[in-house]
């Protein structure tokens, strides 16, 4: 951590953390900062892969924790309580922290949570769901292995956002992507491979709004049998959980930069800062990246 973003949570009573999806950055939070302003301190910290970062050092087997250490880092600088908010990979990563810092955590946004190993426990959806993910986790690592980085990026965004969306990207856009792509196995990795159990959530005693897209994917989307939000939604009930869904995310939306959720997540921050307690109809959700 920075001297700069050390001085900035340590002077602020309130701090917020905002986790990133995979194959994007810290610009995917620049429009909840804004509307956050000056009432809190916020921290946008980038994952491994990322410019900013650098690659992960290869030490070891890469895991879910050591992707959330960073974040862990900022919570114990911070000088009161955090709140955590996460989109998809980096809702993964916002849960691992907050189950190592229980105690710490103000409030938990998550939007798709990329929850994965929980499908493991959960039944004939889980298995199916399950095998959805394998299957594009391992065509992205193929791609890796072979040297194709492209390839491997498109396979990655076109899974999550429709066939096309990764033609439809700007050429600029489409090169980080590239560059980014040797993590994409790692982040798949870090995931199946948790071993937090949904009883382990239960500590996270704080206000916690979990969000889904009607349109994502199988492993991510509302189902009668559940999902990894729902098992979420149900591990958090005792912690004051609440769980909502985005009706208008389409495959095209989901490739644009997060504007209309800001002001939802800004609105939750807000009122787990008063130990309020709200729910509301959310407005429409423009995710980037996974």
């Amino acid at each position: 951590m920075n001297n700069a973003i050390a001085s900035r949570i340590c002077s602020s009573p309130t701090t917020v953390i905002a986790l990133h999806c995979s194959g994007s950055g810290a610009t995917q939070w620049r429009k909840l900062g804004e509307a956050l302003g000056s009432h809190h301190s916020f921290v946008a910290p980038e994952h491994y892969g990322c410019d900013s970062t650098g690659p992960w050092s290869g030490e070891r087997a890469f895991t879910l924790a050591d992707e959330a250490a960073r974040t862990v880092g900022i919570i114990d600088a911070a000088c009161g309580k955090v709140h955590l908010v996460g989109h998809s990979y980096g809702g993964g990563v916002a849960l691992r922290a907050a189950v190592e810092r229980p105690e710490r955590i103000a409030s938990l946004t998550l939007y798709e949570p990329s929850a994965f190993h929980l499908l493991k426990a959960m039944g004939t959806y889980g298995v199916e769901a399950l095998s959805e993910i394998v299957a594009i986790s391992k065509r992205t690592a193929d791609g890796v292995s072979c040297g194709d980085y492209r390839g491997a990026a498109a396979s990655f965004v076109d899974y999550w956002s429709g066939r096309g969306a990764w033609d439809a990207l700007r050429p600029s856009v489409q090169a980080a992507l590239t560059r980014w792509a040797p993590k994409a196995p790692l982040d798949f990795r870090a995931l199946l491979d948790e071993r937090t159990p949904a009883s382990a959530y239960t500590s996270l005693r704080v206000p916690a709004l979990i969000m889904r897209g009607e349109h994502a994917p199988v492993p991510t989307r509302r189902s009668p049998s559940g999902c990894p939000c729902c098992c979420l939604g149900h591990a958090l009930q005792s912690s004051r959980a609440r769980d909502t869904w985005d009706r208008s995310r389409t495959p095209t939306r989901s490739m644009r930069r997060s504007r209309g959720i800001s002001p939802s997540r800004k609105r939750h921050i807000d009122e787990a800062a008063g130990e309020r307690q709200i729910v509301r109809e959310m407005p429409v959700m423009r995710a980037s990246f996974h």
